[in-house]
């Protein structure tokens, strides 16, 4: 099954004030974590494309494409944890967990039912 790709870019800001700033922009500030790198990465990824990617309900790994600015690294991941700004219905924050496909995960899915009960 092809794995759904995200473009990613390396962001050097953090703070309360510059992930403000990135919602405003149409950006949305995340981390990517793993137990296999030394530290964690500190990200920032287009609204419209997280969205679309969340919207399309596809595989569960993700192909991120992360962007320094110098060169680009393919990193294999699944999307840990969504925050969720309630009242304006935006995506505030996403933590991916950086993944290898040699080792087991334990995850826990949504489940839809579709058709009609007999």
């Amino acid at each position: 099954m092809k794995k759904p790709k995200l473009k990613v870019e390396l962001r050097d800001n953090t703070g309360k004030e510059v992930n403000k700033k990135f919602r405003r922009e149409g950006i949305v500030p995340g981390v990517l974590y793993s137990p296999h790198d030394k530290e964690n990465l500190i990200l920032k990824v287009k609204t419209d494309e997280l969205s679309k990617l969340l919207s399309a309900k596809s595989h569960g790994l993700i192909d991120l494409e992360v962007n320094d600015g110098k060169k680009k690294v393919s990193r294999l991941a699944v999307i840990k944890d969504l925050q969720y700004n309630s009242l304006k219905r935006q995506i505030v924050h996403v933590d991916f967990y950086g993944v290898t496909l040699k080792e087991k995960l334990t995850l826990e899915i949504d489940i839809e039912l579709i058709g009609e009960p007999i």
